[in-house]
């Protein structure tokens, strides 16, 4: 019996340093500015001292993450901790991590482009590095997940999100979690960046935008079979090296 729970609780400590060997691999990345100088939507610069905020922000909950895994280990050595204690520092990090569905009141944004005209994959970046830099704290794209490790790409016919293709013909749906108090301001910046993306766009080729407040957002945990799921190349970093 003695045995048995070694293993377990072992085998729980090892779940979490896998758990948070994925957190940290998908750290949100810092979006590149020059995309927004290149398409000289110059009003969407003052987001810059938002995204260094946020990945600021993310460096300090690593290291809170790193000081509780190591509060835990040692609690686990000196047998002052439970199994469901693990189990719920388990499911904190599933949720950093974007493992795990969540659910919130927030926004819902409907992308699409008028006529024979198909989406570019930087329209829907726009949106999504704008809702980051507003305090979305979780965001899915035609219900992908997003986390730092998704890519948001174009082919001729398709918009590819975490390794599935989507047609760029039809409309493509963001929901994100967000501080229900901004909802008002955050709504209101979404339309301003509408206004700018029309303003670069062909009168022809008009981008549609529908924005809305919603009071319960789901958004969905990464697939395991998901390419942006992927950690076999990552191993952990050993204290002595």
């Amino acid at each position: 019996m003695k045995i048995k729970n070694l293993i377990i609780k072992y085998g729980a400590i090892t779940l979490i340093a896998v758990i948070l060997g994925i957190a940290l691999a998908l750290q949100i990345k810092t979006s590149n500015v020059s995309d927004y100088e290149s398409r000289d939507l110059t009003e969407l610069q003052n987001n810059v001292r938002s995204y260094a905020e946020k990945n600021a922000e993310l460096n300090d909950r690593n290291k809170e993450l790193y000081n509780e895994i190591e509060r835990l280990r040692n609690d686990q050595l000196e047998g002052n901790i439970s199994y469901q204690d693990i189990l719920a520092e388990q499911e904190k990090l599933s949720i950093f991590a974007g493992l795990t569905a969540v659910q919130n009141s927030g926004i819902t944004v409907t992308l699409g482009m008028t006529g024979q005209s198909m989406i570019t994959d930087s329209y829907i970046r726009f949106v999504v590095n704008e809702l980051n830099a507003l305090g979305a704290q979780a965001i899915s794209i035609n219900e992908q997940r997003k986390v730092a490790t998704t890519e948001i790409r174009a082919s001729s016919e398709n918009i590819i999100i975490n390794g599935v293709a989507f047609p760029r013909s039809e409309d493509f749906i963001i929901k994100a979690i967000v501080p229900p108090e901004q909802q008002d301001s955050i709504v209101l910046a979404l339309e301003t960046l509408k206004n700018a993306l029309k303003e670069q766009i062909d009168s022809e080729q008009q981008i549609e935008m529908i924005i809305s407040t919603e009071s319960k957002v789901v958004i969905p945990g990464l697939n395991e079979d998901s390419i942006a799921y992927k950690t076999n190349l990552l191993n952990p970093v050993e204290e002595d090296e």
